[in-house]
């Protein structure tokens, strides 16, 4: 009965439509801090880039990352940061769904690939980054275009 009830739950909160996005972008480079002021049809165009990003999750690294790790990254190298306002729901192939309100994807050092090698690290978090760090093996072009479509829009 409990699980019928958690699968129905979950039914309902992945058919829940989930209209005006609204986010807050910004580009960490060495502690230097970018913030991205988006349209609404913009950001409609991120989360579409980054729900396919997410679907694309085929590996649970066994690492964890917290907020001071994330910290540490931003300083000493390039992480891309999206902070929803409310908890979004996330679909992956590998691992079903989840909300997730905050998302850090890391695009220098050891947690990003390359156009040979195209894996990305994806951090995750509700209130605060707190939970193992997953991985798209093909996410890498994917990643690029969403840095490319955000270059336009800078502060």
């Amino acid at each position: 009965m409990k699980f019928l009830l958690y699968l129905l739950l979950g039914i309902s909160i992945y058919n829940c439509k989930q209209e005006d996005v609204d986010m807050k972008i910004m580009l960490y480079n060495k502690g230097a801090v970018v913030n991205y002021k988006l349209a609404s049809d913009e950001k409609e165009k991120v989360n579409e880039m980054v729900k396919s990003i997410f679907s694309g999750i085929d590996e649970v690294l066994k690492l964890y990352f917290d907020e001071n790790r994330l910290e540490d990254l931003k300083t000493s190298g390039e992480v891309l940061e999206i902070i929803y306002n409310e908890p979004f729901v996330f679909t992956t192939k590998e691992f079903g769904t989840f909300p997730v309100k905050k998302i850090a994807i890391p695009l220098t050092g050891d947690f990003i690939g390359n156009t040979d090698n195209p894996e990305i690290t994806i951090i995750t978090g509700e209130e605060e980054y707190d939970s193992t760090p997953f991985r798209n093996t093909t996410g890498y072009g994917l990643l690029m275009q969403l840095k490319e479509l955000l270059e336009n829009a800078r502060e």
